[in-house]
């Protein structure tokens, strides 16, 4: 039995892998990521007078390509949920319709709980260690980044659920979410290894790393994150009734 039930894992691993790898959605997404990360990081020259300033224009670009991102993120990780098979662009942006206006409410409801409980966590310490607001100030970007992945992790079935069962609610989906990690934390191995191996390696990177290999690497993250997405959207699609069962049991408790 035991030894079926791992050749199943192993199976979900690689299937997951294989639909992310073949996928031309996704790597428009990566690729995208990549050339805005790429002209955030380029150096221009300073802006001639009476010529628009090139930082307006990186800004531009930059937004417009976040915002198309998030329509291919929308769309991707809907068109995951319907099949068992890759996502083309076309497809992505299909099904993108269909999802984008509950998926861009619940990221700014998302985003805002996450800066209340980082802001939270910051002026717990504060009371708690007596440490120096300014020093603390100043260590916050290098703490954003651990944090932001610690709890990618811990809530990494949130975005599978929210899509499977077209559930667009954050705390009822979140609290679904920790529920089913406790539930598989001997399985947690793998989508622990896709969101912080990566995330280790991106934090390590020594100041003045050479923009090819960041991109690489940060690339890299990206597509393993797909992975861990796809992996955990096909338990949820598998055990659907249990999901469901879990959230209309916290939809009664909660009233």
């Amino acid at each position: 039995m035991n030894t079926e039930t791992e050749t199943s894992e192993s199976a979900y691993r690689i299937r997951a892998a294989v639909r992310v790898l073949l996928s031309s959605a996704v790597w428009l997404v990566v690729g995208i990521q990549a050339v805005s990360q790429l002209v955030l990081s380029v150096n221009t020259a300073p802006a001639v007078e009476a010529e628009p300033d090139p930082a307006m224009w990186r800004s531009v670009v930059f937004f417009a390509s976040f915002m198309f991102v998030l329509y291919l993120l929308a769309g991707g990780f809907r068109a995951f949920t319907l099949g068992r098979d890759r996502v083309t662009v076309k497809q992505a942006l299909t099904h993108a319709n269909e999802v984008i206006g509950n998926f861009l409410w619940l990221i700014v409801k998302a985003s805002l709980l996450f800066a209340l409980f980082v802001l939270l966590v910051l002026n717990l310490a504060v009371l708690i260690t007596g440490f120096d607001e300014q020093k603390l100030g100043e260590l916050i970007p290098n703490l954003i980044w651990p944090i932001t992945h610690a709890i990618s992790l811990v809530f990494v079935y949130w975005l599978p659920i929210v899509f499977v069962t077209s559930t667009f609610r954050v705390f009822k989906t979140l609290a679904v979410a920790l529920q089913i990690v406790r539930q598989r934390l001997p399985s947690m191995g793998y989508p622990a290894f896709l969101i912080l191996a990566p995330a280790v390696v991106i934090w390590l990177l020594p100041q003045g790393t050479p923009l090819p290999i960041t991109l690489i690497v940060t690339s890299a993250a990206n597509v393993m994150s797909w992975v861990a997405y796809v992996y955990c959207a096909e338990y949820v699609i598998r055990d659907r009734e249990a999901v469901m069962s879990l959230l209309l049991r916290n939809e009664s408790g909660q009233r």
